[in-house]
């Protein structure tokens, strides 16, 4: 039996970099074709997850925050449906951590509060 599809370390972290550059609308692009080709269903969630928050960001920086809360609401309902037991190898983001920084911009959006960034680390176990 063959594992499902996966996206590959160097897309994964090419899309991570232009999240953590703040470049979103390219980041929502880059995850997106990630996203049409995955085929485990939790990799997938997370990845519209990240899909999500990132247009959020980028509504943001455009000034929409309808559009900023709007996404970053659908992010964070994703985010925290993730198993976060199944997220492994290039996969393996310190989602805990960016979920809470994500909460925080939403409680906050027009504050400085830093932005979230996906660093890499245990997928957010305890």
């Amino acid at each position: 039996m063959t594992s499902p599809k996966a996206p590959s370390e160097s897309d994964i972290r090419r899309a991570q970099q232009l999240f953590n550059e703040e470049a979103f609308f390219e980041c929502h692009e880059a995850l997106e074709a990630l996203w049409k080709e995955a085929e485990d269903p939790e990799v997938k969630l997370l990845l519209q997850a990240v899909i999500h928050v990132a247009v959020a960001l980028h509504h943001r920086k455009e000034g929409n925050l309808n559009g900023f809360e709007n996404q970053v609401r659908k992010g964070l309902i994703k985010l925290y449906s993730v198993d976060l037991k199944q997220m492994t190898g290039v996969m393996r983001f310190d989602l805990n951590t960016f979920r809470n920084q994500v909460v925080r911009l939403k409680n906050q959006p027009k504050s400085n509060t830093p932005l979230p960034k996906l660093i890499n680390g245990s997928a957010g176990r305890p």
